[in-house]
C-alpha cells in the first residue's frame, strides 16, 4: 500500500499524518485502521479514535460495532457535563425529542399490606371435601352455596394491598403451628390425623370483584411439618395487572384441610422455630412514568 506521510494540522495541532491510496487517513499512525484514524499515543487501541467504512465511530477501539462505541476504564469511558450541579446517583435519560437529560433514579413503587400479629385460628371446616386431600381447596369467601357445617377461609390480612394501574408482583409470607387439641402443646398431632396429611391453603382475593369465583386471584397449598415444631411457612408470589382507571384491593385468606387446631402465629413466640417476620406487599414491575 502506497501512502504519503506529511505534517498536517488538525484543530491547530501539528502532527504526523498518513494518506493511503485506499482512501484512509491516519494521524499519529502510518497504518490507519479505518477511513479516519487518530492514535493519540501511537501505541495501542486504548486511546484511538476511528471512523470505519460503515460510518461507525470507535473511541478506545479500532473495530466499532455500532454507530458509537466507547471502550474505556471503569468510570472513565464517557462523561456528560450539563449546566448546573450534578449530584451523585443521578441518571442520564432522554426527553421526547431524544435529547440527553439528567434525572432522578426511579425507585420501585411498593404497596404494603399487613398480616395478623395475633393468634388467629384457621377453621378446619373451611376446606371442601374430606380432610387433608391435596386436591381439596378452601371454601371461597362469598360462596352462596356454602355447604352445611362449613365456613369460608379465614381472612389473615388486617390491611389489604390496594393497587392502581400497572403490573404488580404480589408477595405474601406468614407462619402457622398445629396441635391436635386446643392446648399449648404444639408437639401433639402435628399435621396428621387418621393417616391424612394436612394442607394449609392460602388465597389472594380481590375484594373489588363482585363475582366470588373471579375474585380468587390464586391459591396455593402448603404441607406443614409432621413432627418437631409442627410449623409451616406458606409463601405465595403472584403477578397481577390492573387496567387504567381501575383499582384492586387484595386481601389474604387461609384455611386448613384437617380438624387439628391450626393457628397463624407471630415469629418469636416459639423458641425452637424462627421464620422471620410476615409480609404482605406488592411491587410494581412495569414501566413507571
Amino acid at each position: 500500500m502506497k501512502k504519503k506521510v506529511l505534517l498536517c494540522s488538525l484543530f491547530g495541532v501539528i502532527s504526523v499524518c498518513s494518506f493511503s491510496q485506499t482512501q484512509r487517513v491516519g494521524i499519529n499512525t502510518e497504518e490507519p485502521q479505518g477511513v479516519f484514524h487518530i492514535d493519540g499515543k501511537n501505541n495501542n487501541a486504548e486511546d484511538d479514535f476511528v471512523i470505519d467504512g460503515n460510518g461507525n465511530v470507535g473511541i478506545g477501539t479500532r473495530t466499532p460495532q455500532s454507530k458509537l462505541e466507547i471502550i474505556g476504564m471503569r468510570g472513565k469511558g464517557l462523561r456528560v457535563t450539563p449546566q448546573g450541579t450534578i449530584q451523585k446517583g443521578k441518571i442520564i435519560g432522554s426527553d421526547e425529542k431524544g435529547n440527553f437529560v439528567i434525572s432522578d433514579r426511579l425507585m420501585p413503587e411498593i404497596k404494603e399490606g399487613e398480616i395478623v400479629q395475633i393468634h388467629v385460628r384457621l377453621d378446619a371446616s373451611s376446606t371442601n371435601g374430606g380432610p387433608n386431600l391435596a386436591s381439596r381447596e378452601p371454601v371461597i369467601p362469598g360462596d352462596p352455596s356454602l355447604p352445611a357445617g362449613k365456613s369460608p377461609a379465614v381472612k389473615i390480612s388486617t390491611k389489604p394491598v390496594v393497587l392502581t394501574e400497572g403490573t404488580w408482583l404480589v408477595q405474601l409470607k406468614y407462619a402457622t403451628r398445629t396441635t391436635a387439641g386446643t392446648g399449648a402443646n404444639f408437639n401433639k398431632g402435628c399435621g396428621i390425623i387418621g393417616g391424612w396429611d394436612q394442607y394449609i391453603w392460602t388465597l389472594l382475593y380481590n375484594s373489588n370483584e363482585s363475582e366470588y369465583k373471579k375474585a380468587v386471584l390464586t391459591s396455593v397449598g402448603t404441607a406443614p411439618e409432621r413432627s418437631g415444631a409442627c410449623a409451616s411457612t406458606p409463601q405465595l408470589t403472584h403477578i397481577v395487572k390492573v387496567e387504567k382507571n381501575q383499582t384492586m384491593t387484595i386481601d389474604a385468606y387461609a384455611s386448613t384441610s384437617i380438624w387439628n387446631n391450626t393457628v397463624v402465629f407471630v415469629d418469636g413466640d416459639f423458641d425452637e422455630f424462627a421464620t422471620g417476620k410476615p409480609y404482605f406487599r406488592a411491587i410494581r414491575i412495569d414501566k413507571v412514568d
